[in-house]
Order: C-alpha cells, then structure tokens, then sequence
C-alpha cells in the first residue's frame, strides 16, 4: 500500500521557537513543543455491501487531495492528518461513490470502516457525442480517433498530440511518459545488455506498477522473460533488483516510434480510467494513436 505524502516545511522561525522551549524547559510536555500535537493518524477499511475488503479502492481526503489505494485486505492509512472531522471520498470500479465524515484524534488512531453500495458510478464510461466542430479541421472526416476525442472531451485523463510531443523533444515512449504529471520513468541495462524499465506512478503501487498498453484502440501484450539474474546499478543511486515484467515493459514499448504516433493518453488511478478501457487489476491505461 502506497501512500502519496506531500512534505510539510516547518518555518525557521517556528523551528528556533522549539528549539529555545526545549533548551529552557526540558521538561515541557511535547505539545507544548511541536505543532505535531495538531496532527494524528486515520486507518480504516473499505467493504463491499456483504463486509468483504475491496482492493485499490481510491480514499481521498477530500481537504487536502491526498488519496491512497487500498491493498488487498481494504485497508488504508494516512498519517499526519489535522485532527478532529475529516471527510473522504472513496472511489472503486462497479461500485458508487461515497463520501463519508472520520474522527482524527491525537494518540491511538480509530479505525474508520466504510462500506460501499453496488453501482454503476465509476464502472460505465459517459455517453459523450462528439462532432466534427470538436477536433482539428484536419482530422474531421477521420474516425479512426474518434475514442481519442470522445475521452479527451471526458478530460479524465492527460492528452498529448504529435505537435506537442515534437515540442519536448521526445525520442521515445519514456520521453512522453516522463512529461506526464505524476510519472517518473527511467530505461537502463541490466549487466548483460538486457533493456529494463523503472516506472513509478503515483496512485499506483508496484514495481513497475499494473499498466495496460493500447495501440490504435488494441490492447498490446506484454512479452514474458524469464531469465534471471543479480541485482544492477539503475540510473539512480543503488542497487535496482532486476524486475522481469520492467524488461518486459521496455521491450513493449521499444516496439513503438514515437515518430509514428499522432496522439497519446494516459490516466493513473482507477478512478480516471474510463468504463470503455480495461481496469481490471490495472491502475494505469497508456493509449497510443498512430499517424495516418
């Protein structure tokens, strides 16, 4: 289970503050110390209608646009939460959309239990029309994008066409991936000259996280390896283990130009793929468009 955290900077003038308390009165109870006092902790589970745990469920808090998915027992965590009344929205595929309201409290968390009803919310795509006025004078007529169009209409997800990946710089899938928010994607070479892929997308765990590919509305598979071998030095500081389905990603995604591709989406969280592209144990969809 992954939580995304955003960094909290103390100011320095508070930091002094705590600093100078603690030097002339040692014994000080910490709340009188640290503005931690302020903060607790919220656990609790997701259940479906008959109490079983519902897996990478999306619980935001909804103050803060924090979220986290739930791991296989339902289960989730948020630390360093203003204390007293939260609401959160928890989001999941066949199930609808609920918000709630959680206790936080200083000291021991409570354990938040929310439960979902069986729904057609986050399940079924959006019937969106889309007419030749809603894409560029030199595509209409063509219907070979008109899934690109009527998603990007949706505006669920990120949208990238041919002038603004030439605009990057782009030389590769990665590139474009790179330029997306809430992507981190490296490629580097195992020590026998094997391609890997180190992708990290935020709303999804895993290494490289569950990610469905499509070229030209088919869903491509990835290729299984199943050599093995000893951990590498990856493009950061560290030993990388070498990950068998990150070589598999890489050799996927080699298979396609860049330069051949007219439009690219992408969605991360389940809560962004639409009802019409597999999310079924997926947490992330990249959709590619090649050019005419």
């Amino acid at each position: 289970m992954t939580e995304l955290s955003f960094s909290r900077r103390v100011p320095r003038l508070a930091m002094l503050s705590v600093l100078l308390v603690t030097a002339l009165f040692p014994g000080a109870p910490l709340a009188a110390q640290t503005p931690d006092a302020r903060l607790g902790t919220l656990t609790g589970k997701v259940l479906d209608p008959d109490g079983n745990p519902v897996n990478l469920a999306e619980v935001t808090l909804v103050a803060s646009d924090r979220y986290i998915l739930t791991d296989t027992k339902g289960g989730f965590r948020f630390t360093d939460v203003p204390i007293g009344v939260i609401e959160i929205l928890v989001r999941a595929p066949g199930y609808a959309d609920r918000s709630a309201e959680v206790m936080v409290r200083a000291g021991a968390p409570l354990e938040a239990s929310v439960t979902l009803a069986h729904g057609a919310t986050t399940m079924l795509p959006e019937i969106v029309v889309v007419g030749e006025a809603d894409r560029p004078e030199r595509f209409r007529g063509v219907h070979k994008y008109d899934d690109y169009f009527r998603r990007k209409k949706l505006g669920s997800g990120s949208y990238r066409n041919r002038e603004y990946i030439e605009s990057i710089g782009a030389t590769d899938v990665l590139g474009v991936l790179r330029d997306l928010p809430g992507v981190r994607a490296y490629m580097a070479t195992t020590p026998s000259g094997v391609p890997s892929v180190n992708l990290r997308i935020s709303r999804c765990p895993g290494t490289p996280p569950k990610i469905a590919i499509y070229l030209d509305g088919l869903r491509l598979s990835l290729p299984k390896v199943s050599a093995e071998g000893e951990p590498f030095r990856g493009p950061e500081s560290g030993l990388w283990s070498r990950c068998l389905e990150c070589e598999g990603l890489a050799e996927t995604l080699s298979m396609v130009n860049i330069r051949d591709i007219e439009f690219v989406e992408f969605y991360r969280g389940v809560a962004q793929i639409p009802g019409d592209l597999d999310r079924t144990d997926n947490c992330a969809v990249l959709a590619m468009w090649t050019r005419q």
